[in-house]
């Protein structure tokens, strides 16, 4: 426990703040009977959206799911020809 102190004294006020708000919402979730393995899969993607908008790739990222979303229901896109 100690180190984990430590370390936190070594972040930025802003990464601080980014941790302590994560563990919060891990802790909200735990309290709600969420697994620990389905949070972090949760929280870790929102994290993933989160960078994605921040990076200017959200729409990038929008376009690639829905590609994936039609070729799994079975629908192809015609090519023009």
């Amino acid at each position: 426990m100690q180190t984990r102190r430590y370390n936190l004294c070594l972040m930025s006020t802003t990464t601080h703040d980014i941790v302590a708000k994560l563990w919060n919402l891990c802790n909200i979730l735990k309290d709600d009977g969420v697994t620990y393995h389905q949070y972090v899969t949760e929280l870790t993607y929102l994290l993933f959206l989160k960078m994605a908008k921040e990076t200017g790739t959200e729409d990038q990222l929008r376009n690639i799911v829905i590609e994936k979303r039609t070729e799994k229901n079975g629908v192809v896109k015609e090519e023009a020809q």
